[in-house]
């Protein structure tokens, strides 16, 4: 007699979760796992019972926790950061995604570190700026405020690492996390994300700064 092949009861609000936060396509998930796109749908609707080896699959694809496809409920959402995206650009993709939720580990990790060594991590902010103000005339404000045009007339012309890392520094300095992750500019430019410690994240480019997303991170490039 053939042995059964394992089963898991899921829920269709983390199904739902899991695809929409993950940036997923629900004819790629199918090809994936090799079913009828109207299957991955019914599993969003309603509690389905999926086989394990097909969920271990999903969970590769959409790098989540194979346990996160078993919790009775969706995990809150995080917030969604303020990030440029080309004009072309009509949603957020896999990869999108995969650099948000990584840009959210960077900045939970950044918090925990400096509240396990003591120091503050309160940003210095400025609680003055409103959207209705000149973006151009704040970032003058800003810059002025860091000594930064004094600092990058420092470093030696044409030195594009030296320059990255003057303005991440004067950044830093008002406990603002700064780091480069890899992305399709074709997707995103980079993203900001305002809530507990404030971090920015730019495109990584070959040659420019010598601090990245990994090493920032304690090595690890896997989202969670």
């Amino acid at each position: 007699m053939p042995a059964r092949t394992p089963v898991a009861e899921t829920r269709p609000g983390v199904m739902k979760w899991v695809i929409e936060t993950g940036g997923l396509d629900i004819s790629e998930i199918a090809k994936k796992m090799d079913v009828d796109e109207s299957d991955v749908q019914g599993w969003t609707q309603k509690r389905s019972r999926i086989s394990v080896a097909k969920l271990k699959k999903l969970s590769t694809y959409a790098k989540r926790p194979l346990a996160v496809f078993l919790l009775d409920d969706p995990p809150p959402v995080q917030t969604v950061p303020d990030y440029r995206r080309p004009s072309s650009a009509t949603r957020i993709t896999r990869d999108a995604a995969l650099a948000i939720r990584f840009a959210h580990y960077l900045q939970e990790a950044a918090g925990e570190m400096m509240e396990s060594c003591g120091e503050d991590a309160s940003p210095d902010m400025r609680s003055d700026v409103t959207v209705r103000q000149s973006p151009e005339k704040t970032a003058s404000q800003e810059r002025r405020r860091m000594e930064l045009d004094a600092l990058q007339r420092a470093a030696k012309p044409g030195d594009l690492t030296g320059q990255f890392e003057i303005l991440r520094d004067a950044v830093e300095s008002l406990n603002i996390l700064v780091f480069q992750q890899r992305a399709n500019p074709k997707e995103m430019r980079g993203l900001s994300l305002s809530d507990g410690r404030p971090c920015v994240a730019g495109k990584a480019q070959d040659g420019i700064g010598r601090t990245t997303a990994r090493s920032q991170a304690g090595g690890s490039d896997r989202p969670v």
